[in-house]
């Protein structure tokens, strides 16, 4: 597919975008200005070589279609602007340090700059402050990879679409910033690529079984939710129980506690009384009587037995209190 094909997918709206913004210029893109201009009220060549391509631009005597020389980079700091033998590699990289620079690419010279960033151009030649109202065509190789990168959130709101020449095709995933990929095209000459991003992903490119991933995800993670829920319901009623129930034998330990005490007083109290009959039944053997036992002796026996069933009446329900409270 010709770079001529690539521009006419971009099937533009009944509208046309207030603004192309041409960053970086070259023989094939100049041909195809006449192209652009019918997508846009304003298309704006920005490039540094003022002295090779405004002359060309002007020549093609469109209204819609200026010439602008500036530098772009993601910041305005200052930088170092190198000029080389080959005028495509002009730019802010410095291919010196670089390994797998051309052989016969030869330096020229540098000098110091201050960029503009893509958000200054944007707002120094667009009129619209809303909607996909811009359309890009970055064609400086990896300074153009990084700036559309470090594209703001604010200038993407405005982007429809981007037309990109990358200076290597190792990273050409631009999805975290909203970009999906729709088509490319090969120049037959110098196997230059070009890549056409834009900025709404279209309905037949989303993936059905990712979704369904997500939602049987999703499914699960309620299921789990849920059963959770329900043991933390379980749980909770488990812990009142045992409360009830901790509360309910804390009240049995008392009065068994009390009924001992009460007992055990009891029991005091019927061997002080034993220990009394005894001593009365041995004062009444000392009677001096012909009779074996007395009338009153043998009442003292009656009552002395009396008193030891009730005292071990009274050991067995002492015995049982204590065993039950452990």
């Amino acid at each position: 597919m010709k770079i001529s094909e690539l521009l006419k997918n971009l099937k533009p709206s009944p509208e046309k975008m207030d603004l192309i913004l041409v960053l970086g210029m070259s023989k094939s893109m100049l041909g195809n200005l006449q192209e652009l201009k019918n997508y846009a009220s304003n298309v704006v060549v920005v490039d540094a070589n003022e002295q090779v391509w405004k002359k060309p631009v002007e020549q093609m005597q469109v209204s819609n279609v200026v010439f602008h020389s500036d530098v772009v980079s993601t910041s305005n700091a200052p930088q170092t602007f190198f000029t080389y033998n080959q005028v495509s590699y002009d730019g802010l990289i410095n291919y010196a340090l670089l390994d797998g620079s051309p052989k016969n690419l030869v330096q020229v010279s540098d000098f110091s700059v201050i960029p503009v960033t893509l958000t200054e151009l944007v707002e120094k030649f667009s009129t619209v402050d809303s909607g996909k109202s811009v359309g890009l065509v970055i064609d400086i190789g990896s300074e153009g990879e990084a700036l559309l990168s470090g594209l703001h959130e604010t200038m993407f709101n405005r982007l429809g679409w981007c037309l990109l020449a990358p200076g290597s095709f190792s990273s050409l995933d631009y999805s975290h910033i909203g970009l999906t990929l729709q088509s490319f095209s090969e120049e037959l000459l110098n196997a230059k690529k070009w890549f056409l991003f834009e900025s709404k992903v279209k309905p037949e490119l989303s993936q059905p079984t990712d979704d369904s991933g997500r939602e049987i995800e999703l499914a699960f993670l309620r299921d789990e939710n849920q059963l959770l829920e329900s043991q933390s319901r379980e749980d909770l009623e488990k812990i009142k129980n045992l409360t009830e129930a901790l509360a309910r034998v804390s009240e049995a330990e008392e009065v068994y506690r009390a009924e001992c005490l009460k007992l055990k007083s009891q029991v005091v109290e019927l061997e002080s009384l034993l220990e009394d009959a005894r001593e009365d039944l041995a004062r009444s053997r000392v009677v001096e009587e012909v009779a074996p036992i007395s009338t009153h002796s043998e009442d003292l026996q009656e009552h002395l037995h009396k008193l030891n069933a009730q005292i071990d009446l009274l050991k067995e329900l002492l015995f049982g209190r204590s065993e039950s409270l452990g």
